[in-house]
């Protein structure tokens, strides 16, 4: 996932810290299945491309993240403030145990959008 000209500003875009969850998290945004497996692209999720920005677990999950990039802090705490902020928006998502398990995932909802779209 990349956002140029991201509003994360060079500070955090720049961190040397290994933003790496411990799970995925997959979360449908428009019709289109994402998968989130680290601070960075979480963070920048939120500040670029984040549909409301009013919520407190948004922003919540965005110093989560932020404090994970700038300070090494808990990827559990931020991969949660970041499904918590999913759940806000009330987005459809889950949580897979790595990327392969959501790459899985995602082949059998085209799958099952295969067989309803030739079954109309």
């Amino acid at each position: 996932m990349a956002y140029e000209n991201s509003a994360l500003g060079e500070d955090v875009l720049s961190s040397p810290v290994s933003s790496r969850f411990d799970k995925v998290v997959g979360l449908n945004m428009e019709g289109e299945w994402l998968a989130v497996d680290n601070a960075m692209d979480a963070a920048r999720m939120l500040a670029d491309a984040w549909p409301d920005r009013s919520g407190p677990s948004y922003k919540r999950a965005l110093t989560a993240c932020r404090a994970y990039l700038d300070h090494g802090g808990s990827p559990i705490a931020a991969r949660a403030a970041f499904s918590v902020a999913v759940m806000e928006l009330g987005l459809p998502f889950r949580v897979f145990d790595d990327m392969m398990a959501f790459m899985d995932f995602q082949v059998e909802v085209m799958i099952e959008e295969d067989i309803r779209r030739s079954a109309v």
